[in-house]
């Protein structure tokens, strides 16, 4: 998926600046890669956000002043510790061709039966390997193995095709603490009269 985001360029880095500019709804930044400097820029804080809760593996067309282009991916968001507000996020620009690693959220598709089973997650998200262009937004986990009291293991998430788990495959992921007993099912005995 890809997304587009303007953004300003920004040549004071003191506090008070920044500060400045959250009150202005902008988010202070940074883009980086392999063939570009360090390049301080500011975004939307609208516009980030709702990246952030929508797509925040998608591809990023970064445009800056419009004119320059540049693609990233959001590597490192910086919240404040108490509201979780953005205080500043960076982007890792990337090539389209070139393989990337990136840490996807991992969902556990439990249904109504299996609320007897009480997990730990030793893992929240999976750090893969893929062209930029697949990483998926979302990994679901089959709980089956779980239902019978053994974890799951990396080699148990089904992948897309292109895509690798950097972690090996039999590092566990989400593992079964208790399982409880079932609830009796209450029979209604009929009175024959």
């Amino acid at each position: 998926m890809f997304v587009k985001l303007q953004a300003e360029l920004r040549d004071n880095f003191s506090k008070s600046e920044k500060a400045h500019l959250r009150k202005n709804g902008r988010i202070p930044a940074v883009v980086y890669g392999k063939k570009i400097p360090d390049t301080p820029l500011s975004v939307d804080e609208k516009q980030m956000l709702q990246i952030l809760r929508t797509s925040p593996n998608a591809l990023i067309d970064l445009e800056v002043e419009g004119k320059l282009k540049k693609t990233a991916v959001v590597r490192e968001v910086q919240r404040d510790g108490l509201a979780h507000k953005v205080l500043s996020v960076a982007f890792q620009q990337v090539d389209r061709n070139e393989p990337i690693r990136m840490k996807v959220h991992l969902e556990l598709l439990l249904e109504p039966q299996d609320k007897q089973l009480e997990v730990q997650y030793l893992h929240r998200e999976l750090e893969v390997m893929c062209e930029p262009d697949q990483v998926p937004s979302v990994l679901q986990i089959d709980p089956e193995p779980l239902r019978s009291g053994n974890p799951v293991l990396v080699k148990d998430i089904v992948l897309p095709e292109g895509i690798k788990a950097v972690l090996p495959p039999e590092e566990v992921i989400v593992t079964v603490l208790h399982i409880a007993a079932p609830e009796p099912v209450e029979e209604v005995a009929e009175e024959a009269g």
